[in-house]
């Protein structure tokens, strides 16, 4: 029998009224009154409505899968920042299946950054709410997981995820009491020395550790925004001061404007051929005084992925924008304030922060965002960090940056490859003798999940840390844009190391290395670090 539109829209009742429950006991706290008669005039709505259940997302529809597939829904409901560390589960939590059929679907508020990814099957706006019935696994993260349902057959699929599941539910049922709190996770998770990566899997039961690797793609369209601004001829940095969130001007986690202004004027004075960009979305508040170029609000995230990427450096408070630039492997000088680093920040970044406040206050109290709860000091974490104070960081940082010179070497035979650290891009079948004597990490799409050593990449941003293999080999370079393909190449290659090309290149390339096509030949460059 056909349900009715309103019949559906009910059905989803329970769901949506938790949802606006738990948005008005953070919006309206201290006004219970008002939250009563915001939540009488929705449910009147609720009765009268003869729309499906979600008309804002009616273009989604889930998809009905077959009973011998495990489906699993993980949802996030923070922003990017937390969407992208859930990213980073999901992947490694695909590889414990092999070859089995499972389907994994993602629901959250940035869901379009996460479409087509090759370990996500579909992603889906988190305010569509996961119809359960869909699925035989249903994860909601709060920085650790709810396990909504599990159900037994996960365990024929892999026992490690299903073991991993229940710990998940120990922990949030039984050692936190189903207290979400996330100032209370965080706490947590310092006491056994986890940071916000960690979190989710403080018993260490699957691959995910602050080291993982992080994945991320764009269209290459976006490359087009380099060209668009000269950006793809001159070096630059890029800075953002916005939270993402409708309390833009008072956030505890601004840095105050006028420090800004001083900081620009640092950088111009001794770095005057670098451009300053502004990026950010079009709820920014103010526009920095001093920048070259403003591109707030006049992106598309695609555009704002290949920016990060390809920036000397970025500058920002802590916040979705500093974990988007290091899934693309980049360096950013960030400002802390309500926000504690042991928990958010990464090890390679210019972590700034004052010790003249004693607490963090993030989640403290569930109106934290709106303004700084410490009365007597307000703002104090923030005023305390002086521009000069950034300034001196971000100055040793680019004072000191490595750069490098790539040398034609001699090519000697691929099997003489032995006992090193070797990434092949793409297909290895080639080169079974370096698989056997090297620890080698395969960067190919088509085998993860089927050789262990395998690991999700794209050509543009190879999902390693900097300089870390003795020697890269790749058999075919994209002509697409491939000196940008190329560069990446390098960046995981070690000093001294040597990129081993196959193929052909294109004329941009020969003319940069200043080499004949290959025409199918191997060559041998060597990374060697320039004497300045």
């Amino acid at each position: 029998m056909e349900t009715s539109a309103g019949g559906r829209e009910m059905k989803y009742y329970f769901e949506k009224l938790q949802k606006k429950i738990d948005k008005y006991r953070y919006k309206y706290g201290n006004s219970p009154r008002k939250a009563a008669l915001k939540l009488t005039w929705w449910n009147f709505k609720c009765i009268f409505k003869r729309y499906s259940k979600n008309q804002e997302n009616s273009e989604f529809i889930v998809s009905v899968y077959p009973k011998d597939i495990l489906r699993i829904a993980i949802a996030e409901g923070g922003g990017i920042g937390d969407a992208l560390i859930q990213s980073t589960y999901i992947k490694e939590i695909r590889k414990l299946f092999y070859n089995k059929k499972i389907i994994i679907d993602f629901y959250c508020h940035a869901y379009k950054l996460f479409q087509n990814f090759p370990f996500i099957d579909h992603t889906y706006p988190y305010n569509m709410g996961i119809d359960k019935d869909k699925y035989d696994v249903c994860l909601i993260s709060r920085r650790f997981y709810i396990v909504d349902k599990l159900s037994p057959k996960t365990k024929y699929y892999s026992e490690k995820f299903y073991n991993f599941c229940l710990d998940c539910k120990d922990i949030t049922d039984n050692k936190l009491s189903g207290e979400y709190n996330d100032n209370l996770y965080s706490q947590y998770a310092l006491i056994l020395g986890k940071n916000r990566i960690e979190q989710s899997n403080i018993h260490n039961l699957i691959n995910v550790d602050r080291y993982t690797p992080c994945y991320m793609q764009w269209s290459l369209d976006a490359f087009n925004i380099l060209n668009t601004y000269n950006l793809d001829q001159n070096a630059y940095i890029t800075i953002s001061r916005n939270v993402g969130t409708n309390d833009s001007s008072s956030h505890p986690k601004l840095w105050l404007y006028e420090y800004y202004n001083e900081l620009i004027k640092f950088i111009k004075k001794d770095y005057p051929n670098i451009k300053i960009v502004q990026i950010g979305s079009s709820d920014t508040e103010k526009i920095i005084k001093g920048i070259d170029i403003n591109l707030v609000g006049k992106t598309t995230l695609e555009e704002i992925k290949v920016l990060l990427k390809y920036a000397k450096l970025h500058i920002d408070i802590e916040g979705g924008m500093v974990h988007l630039r290091h899934f693309l492997y980049g360096v950013s000088a960030v400002i802390f304030g309500p926000t504690k680093p042991d928990i958010f920040a990464y090890d390679n970044n210019i972590n700034c922060h004052s010790s003249i406040c004693p607490f963090t206050c993030e989640w403290v109290t569930r109106n934290w965002t709106k303004k700084c709860i410490n009365q007597y000091r307000f703002h104090i974490c923030m005023k305390d960090l002086k521009p000069e104070f950034v300034y001196n960081k971000i100055n040793d940082y680019l004072k000191n940056e490595i750069e490098w010179n790539l040398v034609v070497d001699e090519m000697k035979p691929l099997n003489s490859i032995k006992n090193k650290n070797v990434a092949i891009i793409g297909d290895a079948s080639d080169y079974p003798e370096i698989i056997a004597n090297n620890n080698v990490t395969i960067f190919d799409n088509t085998v993860v999940g089927i050789l262990k050593n395998a690991e999700y990449a794209t050509p543009y941003n190879i999902s390693s840390n900097n300089i870390s293999f003795d020697f890269v080999i790749c058999k075919n370079l994209p002509t697409s844009y491939s000196i940008y393909a190329f560069n990446e190449l390098v960046r995981i290659l070690k000093e001294d190391g040597f990129l081993i090309l196959g193929g052909k290149i294109t004329n941009e390339l020969s003319k940069k290395l200043n080499i004949d096509n290959l025409n199918g030949d191997y060559i041998s460059i060597k990374k060697i670090r320039k004497i300045l």
